[in-house]
């Protein structure tokens, strides 16, 4: 049987029938359609560092995300998502780009036009905020925007960290930009293609004691058995009555419990976003996507480190919590949504897609024509009820490896990269249909497949190859922010908030 990624759950809308009015409001009508009076507004929601099997729209067991349930409802829920990499500078370049990136790049392709540049030409007023302030002017994230802010506020309460970390702080820069690029002209207005990145769920994340009685600490997935027993083998030695032993089992539930509610939060957020942007005009005839760069390991993955400096770490550094290095599907596999103009109502689409499509999708959405070179494939076909091109295979790559998932099979290949090779990572096959987990390595013991695999990631990186920006040189401001954010360097890395 071929993977499947999320069970087919019908979202709820959890009581919140102002939102589901909304979303059924600016719905339904054909793409570029003779019914819409003017271009669509086009919203693009980009929430960093969100995993999609966290959210109850895509099949979590607690209420993460009723806010998105209900505008789920009223648009379509791509259940097989999968992001072109698990750190944020190549997932955005990819994705804003409509480019795959085979090789390192965190730079925007400089001959290549933006999502931004495209809805620019063709006379849309372009705003975006973003609360990641990596994507900023110097990596080429700022091309084709009348106004963009990358908000990064003084925060006493976490020195070294990133800042302006919720969208809260997000909307207080947006609305006074959105009130001076949308004067209309003549009575009217012209239409606005805007982006807003925030950060939730990006670690460091929040207590919210107020979340306790919906998403209770004590209800988050606790470490699996076989884990303890690693952890117990192959970690320090401790005596058997250190209460400190348990406690440190404990945190990783505890912080898989926090990261649920950073979830929460995001959503709620979004939900006061979308009711204010209608007060403001944008949503009776918008387009709005919600998308994320990537997800984030909840300690599914040994932390990158050799085995006898693995041994000496307590089990929240022993266990890797953090994005940026490995490629599993808790790292790539991440939301879709659509819901808005020319978007049909109630649609769950199960076929794969990737972050690569968005791009195409949005110019289709908003009747805008395609620049030459895309990668992506636009999935307006599947919007309006027509067959559209299956995907064989889906991709992802980061410095330190490159993965492929064949559809059909639900086979699944991690091959290091150079630079992986170097830190000690081996080739890995899993077989997702049997093992959703990533638990069991086959490559051992099916080698015929691992061949017939390599030699596919190896045909993508010939159809599409990029020129890499490993020993670019990096301005100051740049190093400076990917300290701030926790990263080790170039390669996406991060490091732990104890280090």
């Amino acid at each position: 049987m071929a993977y499947s990624r999320n069970a087919a759950l019908p979202p709820s809308t959890r009581g919140l029938g102002a939102l589901l009015g909304l979303a059924l409001l600016s719905g339904g009508c054909a793409p570029g359609g003779a019914e819409a009076q003017a271009p669509p507004d086009v919203v693009l929601l980009v929430v960093d560092t969100l995993r999609s099997d966290y959210m109850s729209c895509y099949g979590f067991d607690r209420p993460t995300t009723p806010v998105l349930d209900a505008l789920a409802a009223g648009g379509v829920v791509f259940e097989d998502n999968t992001s072109q990499c698990s750190w944020t500078k190549p997932s955005m370049v990819s994705m804003l780009s409509g480019r795959y990136v085979t090789s390192y790049r965190d730079r925007m392709f400089e001959r290549a036009p933006t999502l931004a540049e495209c809805f620019q030409e063709a006379g849309y007023r372009t705003v975006a905020v973003v609360a990641n302030t990596l994507l900023g002017e110097e990596a080429g994230f700022t091309r084709g925007y009348d106004r963009y802010d990358v908000s990064n506020k003084p925060n006493p309460e976490r020195p070294n960290k990133r800042l302006a970390r919720d969208l809260g702080d997000l909307q207080q820069a947006l609305w006074p930009l959105l009130d001076e690029t949308l004067t209309e002209q003549d009575g009217e207005r012209p239409p606005l293609f805007l982006v807003v990145h925030a950060m939730e769920p990006h670690f460091p994340y929040d207590l919210r004691p107020e979340l306790e009685d919906e998403l209770p600490l004590g209800r988050a997935e606790p470490i699996r058995p076989e884990q303890r027993e690693q952890f117990l083998r192959e970690g320090p030695p401790a005596p058997a009555e250190d209460p400190g032993w348990e406690q440190g089992l404990l945190r990783l539930q505890r912080e898989r419990g926090l990261y649920a509610r950073d979830v929460r939060e995001a959503d709620r957020q979004l939900g006061l976003l979308v009711e204010r942007l209608a007060e403001r005009g944008v949503g009776p005839n918008a387009v709005f996507a919600l998308v994320s760069d990537h997800g984030e390991s909840l300690f599914e993955e040994l932390t990158p480190l050799p085995a006898v400096e693995r041994s000496t770490l307590p089990p929240f550094k022993f266990f890797y919590r953090e994005h940026g290095v490995y490629m599993r599907e808790s790292l790539i596999g991440t939301p879709f949504l659509l819901w808005g103009a020319g978007v049909p109502r109630g649609l769950r689409v199960p076929e794969p897609v990737e972050n690569v499509d968005l791009f195409p999708t949005l110019l289709d959405l908003a009747g805008l024509e395609r620049p030459w070179g895309l990668h992506g494939r636009s999935q307006l076909p599947r919007l309006e009820g027509e067959p559209a091109e299956e995907r064989a295979f889906v991709y992802s790559a980061v410095f330190q490896h490159r993965a492929v998932r064949e559809v059909a099979t639900g086979l699944k290949l991690v091959v290091p990269t150079e630079g992986g090779r170097a830190s000690g990572f081996r080739t890995a096959l899993y077989d997702l249909s049997a093992d959703p987990g990533e638990l069991v390595d086959l490559a051992a013991e099916r080698p015929e497949e691992v061949t017939r695999l390599e030699a596919e990631l190896e045909a993508w990186i010939r159809r599409y190859p990029n020129d890499s920006t490993l020993g670019f040189d990096l301005s100051e401001s740049e190093r400076s922010e990917l300290d701030a954010m926790g990263y080790a360097g170039e390669g996406g890395q991060a490091k732990s908030e104890d280090d």
